[in-house]
């Protein structure tokens, strides 16, 4: 009887429980090179985009911090789309691994075979990629601020434009990070939506990769078609894009005339708001969440 009662206690104790699953996934990711070459070369990609900046604003007054503060900063501001940019492509990469290699590796019937739920794991999957894809915001955050702080200094010597800006031209800065934020979790979502459908890792970088190179370019085929038919349809399927409307997104929400802040965006005037984009944008978020859902669910992995 006594025997009994321990077995049932450490079979009890040894169920896995999902803050442990979590904490193994992020130690997967931790542990594996990719994470670390991925986040070295989108950090790399932010440097080198102030670096761009610096180059453009080098000999050119009117950029000046010294004569022009707030358009100095505003076009620091603006580089910050390339945070959501870099960052989408690590994660792309490590949502595919962390996803795919249980197929790839044939590692998910023995996860399985411990105890493990499949949605279980799926959601203690996007978990830890949630948790790292906000602490490689973060990161990106300050190394394209410490960029931009270097900037200011090469070509002023000084700080004092910092005192120029106003509150508007920080929650200017705000959408930037709102928006990298919102692409984070849809490009995770996205990414493993594709890992989950093709059952591989191969099929899940290929296809999420592919996703918004694909979507982007479509804006200027709609375009052309619209241009050649004089048909407005085009243009406005473009709306129903999730690429061209994350791209959308800060112009959006700062009130532009015409959404063309950023390229690859939906060629509309403005009376589209952001609250249209948001509701295109959580509806393919619902819809390739339950994809990868359904398929985790219903899909027999033990063959």
């Amino acid at each position: 009887m006594e025997v009994s009662n321990v077995q049932g206690h450490m079979a009890i104790g040894m169920f896995p429980s999902f803050p442990g699953l979590v904490q193994g996934e992020i130690t997967k990711l931790m542990r594996h090179p990719l994470t670390w070459v991925a986040g070295l070369l989108s950090l790399c990609g932010l440097v080198g985009v102030n670096l761009l900046i610096l180059l453009t604003d080098i000999g050119n007054d009117a950029r000046s911090p010294l004569k022009d503060p707030v358009g100095f900063w505003t076009n620091q501001f603006e580089g910050l789309m390339f945070v959501r940019v870099c960052g989408g492509l690590f994660l792309i990469m490590i949502t595919a691994y962390l996803i795919g290699m249980e197929y790839h590796f044939g590692t998910i019937r023995v996860v399985l075979g411990r105890g493990v739920g499949k949605l279980q794991l799926l959601f203690a999957k996007l978990t830890a990629l949630l948790i790292m894809a906000l602490g490689m915001l973060v990161i990106s955050v300050l190394v394209y601020a410490l960029g931009s702080v270097v900037n200011a200094l090469i070509l002023a010597g000084n700080l004092n434009s910092l005192s120029a800006l106003k509150g508007e031209n920080w929650k200017f800065a705000s959408y930037f990070l709102s928006s990298a934020l919102i692409s984070h979790v849809v490009t995770i979502i996205m990414a493993a939506a594709m890992a989950v459908l093709g059952r591989s890792l191969a099929f899940g970088m290929t296809a999420a990769l592919c996703w918004f190179a694909v979507d982007n370019m479509a804006t200027i085929m709609l375009y052309l078609v619209a241009s050649f038919t004089h048909n407005d349809i085009f243009l406005k399927i473009q709306t129903y894009l999730l690429g061209p409307d994350l791209n959308a997104l800060v112009s959006a929400w700062a009130g532009q005339e015409h959404v063309r802040l950023a390229m690859f965006t939906p060629i509309v005037n403005g009376s589209y708001s952001s609250t249209q984009f948001l509701l295109v944008i959580a509806g393919y978020t619902v819809a390739l969440l339950a994809i990868a859902v359904f398929f985790m669910a219903r899909r027999d992995v033990k063959e």
